[in-house]
């Protein structure tokens, strides 16, 4: 199986919060694989630099403004 990320530890990345757009750096990425049925799902998750302890998933990260804009 191979995982790739959205976007890399380090990256400079886009959230909303509380209706506005943020700026965060990926701080650390987590990946689980469940295995189910014969269904292999990966699951990954991105923690960001000082912001509390939420994980944000990949559909919730944006490597631009624009594709955060796009998505609403």
């Amino acid at each position: 199986m191979t995982i790739e990320t959205k976007a890399n530890a380090g990256a400079w990345i886009f959230y909303m919060r509380d209706n506005k757009v943020k700026q965060a750096q990926v701080d650390e990425i987590k990946i689980s694989v469940r295995d189910e049925y014969f269904n292999t799902t990966a699951y990954i998750s991105y923690s960001l630099k000082n912001v509390d302890d939420r994980l944000f998933n990949e559909s919730e990260i944006f490597l631009s403004k624009e594709d955060l804009l796009k998505s609403l």
